[in-house]
């Protein structure tokens, strides 16, 4: 059985995933977005390109994307640590 430190522990490991999985639906939206206004010629290829390698916050989108998945997987690794002990 869980104890409540460990519940509490196992909770805030589930809101950290939801909120990176949060994070990358926004970023899809906004290359979505990006796609959208290429396809209708409001931008060129070459500023979709630009746009899309831009850092953020010293990351690029594709760096992100890795940053997020890589958070994701050591938090469900923490999660099975902590229900195996």
């Amino acid at each position: 059985m869980l104890s409540s430190k460990q519940q509490e522990l196992l909770s805030e490991l589930q809101k950290r995933i939801a909120k990176c999985e949060s994070e990358k639906n926004n970023l899809i939206l906004y290359l979505q977005e990006l796609k959208d206004k290429w396809l209708e010629r409001e931008i060129n290829y070459s500023d979709y390109e630009k746009i899309i390698a831009e850092k953020k916050n010293g990351k690029n989108i594709q760096e992100w994307f890795d940053y997020y998945d890589s958070y994701i997987s050591e938090c469900e690794k923490r999660i099975i640590k902590e229900k195996n002990k």
